[in-house]
């Protein structure tokens, strides 16, 4: 179980019957199962960006020729992975942006969509965090 939510019902003092322990430890059972298959697709098109040296043609997110000619050209490209292990993954992809213009397009694209997601998180858990603070439920 959470161990948030277990100091919770310790300072609550609230005590889980047997069956609805059982249930939820059901429920994180199915959800830990059902994880790899629903988020499969997402890290397959993640590898390009965290490592595009092990990345297959076969497991490439965008299908596109020009995408797949220059993965092939940088996979090969003993100096771009001498690059890869000695930069940080952002530094490596901008000085990627004029060798591989199509695949840095790609990459580029993938992270953009969780800036305001994680801005959005960070504004909720600390507003949380001062309720709490204030002892508000």
């Amino acid at each position: 179980m959470f161990e948030g939510l277990s100091e919770l019902f310790e300072k609550k003092d609230i005590r889980l019957d047997k069956d609805t322990k059982g249930t939820i430890m059901e429920h994180l059972a199915a959800m830990e199962s059902e994880f790899p298959i629903i988020f499969l697709k997402w890290c397959i098109e993640f590898n390009l960006l965290r490592n595009p040296f092990i990345v297959s043609l076969q497991t490439m997110p965008d299908k596109n020729d020009w995408a797949q000619d220059e993965l092939i050209e940088l996979i090969n490209d003993g100096s771009a992975e001498e690059v890869f292990e000695r930069e940080e993954l952002s530094t490596f992809w901008s000085l990627m942006k004029d060798s591989y213009p199509t695949l840095t397009r790609i990459v580029l694209r993938k992270p953009l969509p969780f800036a305001t997601t994680y801005l959005g998180e960070s504004v909720f858990h600390s507003s949380t965090a001062k309720d709490v603070a204030l002892g508000i439920d």
